[in-house]
């Protein structure tokens, strides 16, 4: 049996089709990276992860927008 600190805390499905490419896996416990997410009212998702610990102003954060890294 899971404890309660390993057990997921949220969790979705794809709604893309296939095509869309392969959907980010995200890891939700690192204390570096702050995550979001997004859903409309006609199934479209967005990501959102930030990297607070970046040193670097080059690509600090991603959004995952429809089936896309944008």
């Amino acid at each position: 049996m899971s404890t309660p600190e390993s057990m997921p805390l949220f969790t979705v499905s794809n709604h893309h089709v296939t095509n869309a490419g392969q959907p980010p896996a995200l890891n939700g416990d690192d204390p570096n990276m702050y995550h979001s997410y997004f859903e409309n009212a006609y199934g479209e998702q967005s990501i959102f992860q930030y990297n607070k610990g970046c040193d670097s102003q080059v690509d600090p954060a991603c959004c995952w927008q429809n089936g896309t890294g944008v």
